[in-house]
């Protein structure tokens, strides 16, 4: 019998990828990031800062996509 075993379900899996991305991230850039979560700011604020900072580090990316490229519900369209 195996001395151990990996748990293979959903959530391990799923805590296991996080850990490797977040392994991925430079230590100056989840600082920042981290400060930037704690400040006093609005949220939208922090939303900016926090994409920018991700932008300059080559850890995200902006995109233009067009409405046909998304699915929204009926039921959240306006007009008729």
């Amino acid at each position: 019998m195996p001395k151990h075993v990996t748990c293979m379900c959903n959530d391990c899996n799923r805590a296991n990828v996080e850990d490797e991305a977040m392994d991925a991230i430079p230590a100056a850039v989840k600082e920042s990031v981290e400060k930037i979560r704690a400040s006093d700011e609005p949220v939208w604020v922090k939303v900016e800062q926090i994409t920018q900072k991700l932008l300059s580090a080559g850890l995200a990316y902006r995109q233009t996509i067009t409405p046909k490229e998304i699915l929204v519900h009926p039921a959240n369209r306006g007009g008729k």
